[in-house]
């Protein structure tokens, strides 16, 4: 099945995150707490998924993207944040496959990131 890195600076959030990819078959490869950290282990782990949070110390999720698109121009990326100082468009215009808030629960994070693979990647039937 397809591998995840997790980037967010909330260890509980990443905590939820992982128990719902595992959970649904997904293999966390690696976490990380910004942007930063996030492009260091992309290089390293070649994710096929990335849940990138936006609000983050030393390098924020959209100032991540870019690089992140850059080193896994296939991997899906989902940008999954609370923020209201950007917009969607913004997060889309710089890579990102897919926007879902915080107001969302992991279950619903982890369940677009499923969709996202299947389309990408359609089983015969």
């Amino acid at each position: 099945m397809a591998t995840v890195l997790l980037v967010d600076d909330e260890p509980s959030v990443r905590e939820v995150l992982r128990i719902y990819a595992e959970g649904n078959g997904l293999t966390v490869v690696g976490e990380a707490v910004n942007g930063r950290q996030a492009v260091d282990l992309t290089a390293r782990l070649a994710p096929d998924v990335i849940v990138l949070d936006h609000e983050m110390p030393e390098m924020t999720g959209l100032e991540a993207l870019p690089r992140l698109r850059r080193r896994a121009p296939r991997a899906v990326i989902v940008f999954y944040t609370s923020a209201v100082t950007h917009s969607k468009q913004d997060a889309l215009a710089l890579g990102a496959t897919a926007y879902v808030t915080k107001s969302e629960s992991a279950k619903t994070v982890i369940r677009t990131v499923l969709e996202l693979i299947e389309s990408r990647h359609p089983v015969a039937t």
